[in-house]
């Protein structure tokens, strides 16, 4: 894995970051190919500009962004049942050691990134779709049935690693949590 800068820790880079990143690339090489730094016509961006705005500013922002997004969704959906489980979330990531912490934080961000590529995917898919006059192409149909293999992938990692990992703990120390 390349060097993650200290202020960034795996989680989030994998959680976060590496789906923003890959969101702009895809997002800018299907539907604005012609601004691509290895486009050789003259509309694209300069590669060091390129590098910039995507690896800087738009992929984390893109990142983050689609995590929220998912968070709101998942609040709305399961609002009574989130107040206590963030109450006990929080308490039980004081008490892991730090082998478990970083155990659960890679289960958890596992779900994020399979989450956030399927709502990557899925917008990109319905935009080139609407670009195309709102018909389902050869385009936009691969790109929507594979943001379904994130959304199955998310579902997976987070009914069989992370919630699991997160009762395993929480039964380990329920007694300290009071």
């Amino acid at each position: 894995m390349p060097e993650i800068p200290s202020f960034f820790n795996k989680e989030d880079f994998l959680g976060a970051l590496l789906p923003g990143y890959i969101g702009v690339i895809l997002g800018m090489v299907i539907l604005f190919p012609e601004v691509v730094p290895w486009n050789n016509n003259s509309g694209s961006l300069p590669l060091d500009f390129f590098s910039a705005v995507v690896f800087l500013v738009a992929g984390p922002a893109v990142g983050y962004t689609l995590r929220q997004i998912h968070t709101i969704f998942y609040n709305i959906r399961y609002y009574q049942n989130r107040k206590h489980y963030i109450r006990y979330s929080i308490k039980l990531r004081y008490k892991l050691s730090d082998i478990e912490r970083e155990t659960l934080n890679m289960s958890e961000a596992r779900y994020f990134f399979n989450t956030s590529k399927g709502i990557v995917l899925l917008m990109i898919g319905a935009y080139f779709s609407y670009l195309n006059g709102l018909s389902f192409e050869w385009g936009s149909i691969p790109i929507m049935a594979l943001s379904l293999f994130f959304f199955v992938g998310a579902y997976v990692e987070n009914h069989s690693n992370w919630l699991p990992q997160m009762d395993q703990f929480y039964e380990k120390y329920k007694n300290d949590l009071t």
